[in-house]
């Protein structure tokens, strides 16, 4: 059997040990490590796109409603036009209703007037009829 020293003992376990760490190293740290520098820069990828996705979201949102404010206002504008020309339609039907029934009116009023005269002197002839009678039994 071979006798190794104390010294040589330690120095061949420190020597073991850093190859062991060595291996170590490689095996298992440094595709660790690797792996999470790969996850950390999707990670920082993702929070980008995330962050990219965000802002779009945000102007879409923005353009959403001004597009919609804009949509309500010309809605507005038009039932505001509508309105108008209802009212304008109104008002012409009621001019119209109006002047035919003044037209109506005139007419009424001048046919009332002219069987109001046709009264008059059907009631003066009668009168000068019956005054005639009045007189000559009154002369009689």
């Amino acid at each position: 059997m071979v006798h190794v020293g104390i010294d040589y003992t330690i120095l061949f376990q420190i020597v073991q040990f850093l190859v062991i760490v060595l291996i170590v190293n490689f095996l298992i740290v440094k595709p660790i490590r690797t792996t999470m520098v790969i996850r950390e820069r999707k990670t920082d990828l993702l929070k980008d796109r995330t962050k990219a996705s965000h802002a779009a979201i945000e102007q879409k949102s923005q353009e959403y409603d001004e597009k919609f404010k804009a949509t309500l206002k010309e809605i507005s504008a038009y039932q505001n036009q509508l309105r108008s020309d209802a009212q304008a339609r109104t008002q012409a039907m009621f001019d119209k209703v109006k002047s035919e029934n003044s037209a109506e009116l005139a007419n009424s009023k001048k046919q009332i007037a002219e069987e109001a005269n046709v009264a008059r002197n059907n009631l003066k002839a009668e009168i000068s009829g019956i005054m005639g009678q009045i007189v000559q039994m009154v002369t009689k």
